[in-house]
C-alpha cells in the first residue's frame, strides 16, 4: 500500500553460493520460508522456535510498520495486508578475507562445510551485527577491524509466483541497479533505518535516452534512484481472448515512491516530493498521481473505455479524474466488460493473481476493454485459424501529463559521437517497474498456462 515494510533480514552469501526461499500464506497473513543452508542474521530465523509479540513465529511478516503510532490507514491494519507487496535485495558490503584476520576468521564461518554442507559459525555472526545481549567491540560494518568492503554488484536472482491449484508458474527476473554504491552500506538486521534503496552514493544517475547518455548529480540517494528508474510512457499487452479463455492483470511497482511521500522517512517528513503526489488525501498518507492512457487491438484499432472505478476515490477537485495510482504496487485487472453491480462494494478478483479488487484495501484498477478491441482475420491468413480474435491488444500509459519531473543539480548529456553538453537534465513521469501476467487454458488438459512479459518503457530527459 504504503511500502512499508513487514519483514528484513541479513543473508550472508559464500562465493559461488546461491540462497532461495519462499513467501508463503499463514493462518491470517504470510511469512518466509527457507531450506536453504546460507548464513543468515538473526540465525535462528528460520527455526521457528523465537516467539515475539502476539506469539508471531519470528520469520513470520508484522503489521509492526502501519499500527499504533505508524498508522497509514485507519481501519486497515490487519496482517491480510502482508500478503501482497513487493521485495528488495540489497548488497550492503563484502567481507573480504584479505582485509583482516577478523574478516578472514568470518568468511571462514559463512563458507559451508564440504561434507555437511552447513556454514560453520552461523551464530557466531549475530554478535558481529549487534544482536548480543552486551555489544561487542568488533562489529559490523568496520568497528575495530576493517571487515567489509563497499558492494562490488554481479548479483543474479529469479523469482517465481505458483499456483499450485491451477499449474501455472510465472517467473521473472528482477530490476537490478548497477554501481548503487560506494560505501559499505551495512545495517543490523531487523533494523528500520540504513541500508535503504535510497542510501545510493553518490547521488549520480545514469539514463540512456534516445539522444545518447545523461548523466545527473542530485541532492540525495533518493532522487539519483528514482531518475534511474523514471519513465514518461509504460506500454504492455493485454490477452482476454475467449477461445483459450486468457486472462490479463498487470502489476506496477514505484519502489521509491514511500521516501518521496511518506510522512515516516525523515527527512522527507509531511513533504509531497517531486516526481510524485500531485495530489495528497485527507489522511495525510494517500497520494495519487495522474496518467493519461490508449490502448489499441493488434490491427491498430483503439479500443479501451478506460478505468471503470477506483477505491479510494481521487481527492475532489482534482485534475486526474478516475486515472490515478495511489498505491507503492498497483494492480490493474484487465476485464472484458465491468462487474455485474460493481462500483461500489462489490468485491470481484483479478483474473490471474486473484486479489480482491474492489475492496478498500486492495483496489488498483479495473480496465474495461470493449469489444471494438476484437481483431477479426483476413483471407491472408491461415484458413484453419480464421477466427475472430479477441479481445487483444496493448495500451500504452503517458505519466507527463501533470508535471511529473525532477531537476537535477546538474545535468550532461553525452552523444553517441561523443559530444558532451550540459543541459538542464529535467527527467520527465514516475519511477515505476512492473509487468504484464497472463494466463490461459488448453481445452484439451485441464491446466492453465502462464506467461510474463516486462513492461516496455520510453524515457525523456531534456
Amino acid at each position: 500500500m504504503n511500502g512499508r515494510e513487514v519483514s528484513n533480514f541479513n543473508l550472508f552469501l559464500a562465493p559461488n553460493d546461491t540462497w532461495t526461499g519462499a513467501v508463503v500464506e499463514t493462518a491470517d497473513g504470510a511469512r518466509i520460508t527457507t531450506n536453504d543452508n546460507s548464513c543468515v542474521t538473526p540465525s535462528e530465523l528460520f527455526t521457528e522456535v523465537r516467539k515475539v509479540q502476539g506469539g508471531q513465529v519470528f520469520n513470520e511478516f508484522f503489521n509492526f510498520g502501519y499500527t499504533g503510532i505508524r498508522e497509514d490507514v485507519p481501519g486497515l491494519s490487519s496482517l491480510d495486508r502482508t500478503r501482497e507487496g513487493y521485495f528488495e535485495m540489497i548488497e550492503m558490503g563484502v567481507i573480504d578475507a584479505t582485509l583482516s584476520p577478523t574478516a578472514a576468521q568470518l568468511t571462514g564461518y559463512i563458507k559451508p562445510d564440504v561434507t555437511t554442507n552447513a556454514s560453520s559459525n552461523c551464530a557466531a555472526l549475530d554478535s558481529f551485527d549487534g544482536l548480543a545481549a552486551t555489544l561487542p567491540p568488533v562489529r559490523f560494518p568496520n568497528t575495530g577491524a576493517t571487515m567489509m568492503a563497499p558492494p562490488r554488484g554481479g548479483l543474479k536472482g529469479r523469482a517465481s509466483i505458483i499456483s499450485a491449484a491451477t499449474g501455472a508458474n510465472y517467473s521473472f527476473s528482477p530490476t537490478a541497479l548497477d554501481a548503487w554504491s560506494t560505501q559499505v552500506a551495512y545495517a543490523q538486521a531487523g533494523s528500520s533505518v540504513g541500508a535503504l534503496l535510497i542510501d545510493a552514493a553518490p547521488a549520480t544517475s545514469m539514463v540512456t535516452t534516445p539522444n545518447g547518455v545523461v548523466i545527473a548529480q542530485w541532492a540525495n540517494g533518493r532522487d539519483a534512484v528514482s531518475a534511474a528508474l523514471i519513465r514518461d510512457s509504460l506500454m504492455n499487452e493485454f490477452v482476454l481472448d475467449d477461445a483459450t479463455t486468457s486472462q490479463t492483470d498487470w502489476v506496477i511497482t514505484a519502489p521509491t515512491r514511500p521516501f518521496h511521500t511518506d510522512p515516516i522517512y525523515s527527512p522527507f517528513t509531511g513533504n509531497l516530493v517531486a516526481p510524485f503526489a500531485r495530489v495528497k488525501s485527507s489522511n495525510g498518507f494517500s497520494t495519487c498521481d495522474g496518467y493519461s492512457a490508449s490502448a489499441t487491438n493488434r490491427e491498430a484499432q483503439t479500443g479501451l473505455s478506460g478505468i471503470a472505478g477506483t477505491l479510494p476515490p481521487p481527492p475532489s477537485g482534482t485534475a486526474f479524474g478516475p486515472s490515478i495510482l495511489c498505491r507503492t504496487a498497483n494492480l490493474m485487472a484487465f476485464l472484458g466488460s465491468k462487474p455485474q453491480g460493481a462500483f461500489p462494494g462489490v468485491i470481484t478478483f483479478t483474473s490471474v493473481l486473484g486479489s480482491p479488487t474492489l475492496s478498500p484495501l486492495k483496489f488498483y484498477g479495473l480496465y474495461e476493454v470493449v469489444a471494438v478491441a476484437t481483431s477479426k482475420p483476413s483471407a491472408l491468413t491461415t484458413p484453419a485459424l480464421r477466427a475472430t480474435q479477441g479481445r487483444n491488444g496493448r495500451v500504452t500509459m503517458l505519466f507527463d501529463q501533470f508535471e511529473q519531473k525532477m531537476t537535477p543539480l546538474s545535468a550532461l548529456s553525452i552523444s553517441l559521437s561523443g559530444t558532451q553538453t550540459p543541459i538542464p537534465g529535467i527527467h520527465y513521469g514516475l519511477p515505476v517497474i512492473g509487468l504484464m501476467l497472463h494466463n490461459y487454458q488448453n481445452a484439451n488438459v485441464v491446466s492453465r498456462y502462464g506467461g510474463v512479459v516486462e513492461h516496455a518503457y520510453s524515457v525523456r530527459v531534456e
